[in-house]
């Protein structure tokens, strides 16, 4: 008895075909994005929007907290001043033309006994303060310099060199000083010196103007320091 397989066989053989069959079950992959693609790519755009929109509110922010520093430096300066100028030392002495008085100012200088120091070393007794403008290319720095009278020499006052001097402010548009002189009688108006003591005049200033602007067409930060004497002791 003969068998023949060969048409069984052949059957068998297309159904094993491997290549046919991955053919037929394998999906068909169009040319656009998926719907997770798109969903991902629209979530990094708009992470990456939330982050560049944080750096520059960040960036801001510095900057005006770096303007509103700048400010505060100038007003604690200012207080600083008033402080130490509102406690000029006033001998116990009539001032003549041979007796300089307790105070000598110019426009952009400031030179007083006072009893309140800015430097805490000098804090036990009465110092001699000078103020002072530098003025650079573009710009004006105050300067200040103080030592106790117990250590200040004969002449030594008002010669001070400006490198010195210590930096209190830097790059400063407009920095100067005034002086507000007692009318010689009831007539006469009050009137803002640019220098101190004025001709004729021996006595201290009624109060002192210190300014400061920052930057061409700022606001002026201005303090007027009244100084403690009574105008009938400056008649006297």
């Amino acid at each position: 008895m003969t068998f023949h397989f060969q048409g069984i066989s052949s059957h068998n053989d297309q159904q094993a075909d491997p290549i046919k069959t991955t053919n037929v079950l394998a999906p068909i992959r169009s040319g656009g994005f998926t719907l997770l693609e798109l969903l991902l790519a629209l979530t990094l755009v708009a992470l990456i929007v939330v982050l560049a929109y944080g750096s520059l509110r960040m960036g801001i922010r510095a900057w005006e907290k770096g303007e509103q520093g700048t400010g505060q430096k100038e007003r604690i300066v200012l207080q600083l001043l008033r402080r130490q100028v509102s406690s000029i030392l006033i001998p116990n002495q009539v001032y003549t033309s041979e007796i300089p008085p307790p105070l000598v100012g110019e426009n952009d200088s400031l030179a007083f006994t006072s009893q309140k120091s800015l430097v805490p070393e000098n804090s036990q007794g009465a110092v001699f303060v000078q103020y002072a403008v530098k003025y650079q290319q573009d710009w004006m720095d105050l300067l200040f310099w103080e030592k106790p009278i117990a250590f200040i020499k004969e002449n030594d006052t008002g010669n001070t060199e400006i490198d010195d001097m210590q930096e209190l402010l830097h790059g400063m548009y407009a920095i100067s000083f005034s002086f507000l002189q007692l009318p010689k009688n009831n007539e006469d108006e009050y009137v803002w010196h640019t220098h101190w003591p004025p001709e004729g005049e021996i006595g201290l200033p009624l109060a002192i103007k210190i300014s400061l602007q920052e930057h061409e067409g700022s606001p002026i930060d201005s303090v007027i320091v009244p100084l403690h004497l009574s105008v009938e002791e400056q008649k006297k």
